[in-house]
């Protein structure tokens, strides 16, 4: 993304408006357990992930689990798929 944002001169250079939440992986560039977090209509730079949950949907926001993930998302809870992706982030 860097060498498009970069080096592109027909790639856009705006930074594009998050989604409602996200799923945040740094602070200033240092990693840290992932915490979901509400954007407020701010503007930064993410990436998508289109994921096939399969059968069972366990890694989802609930009314009962969103204060928990607003706290920390536990790695090891997370499937192997998620946490190969907060990875490579």
């Amino acid at each position: 993304m860097d060498v498009c944002n970069n080096d592109h001169d027909w790639c856009p250079r705006k930074t594009p408006l998050l989604p409602k939440r996200v799923i945040d992986v740094e602070t200033s560039g240092q990693p840290l357990d992932p915490v979901l977090r509400e954007t407020f209509g701010e503007h930064g730079q993410y990436a998508a992930l289109s994921y096939c949950w399969g059968d069972g949907q366990v890694n989802v926001t609930t009314r009962e689990n969103i204060a928990q993930f607003k706290n920390v998302i536990s790695i090891s809870e997370l499937s192997q798929t998620l946490q190969d992706v907060i990875s490579v982030t």
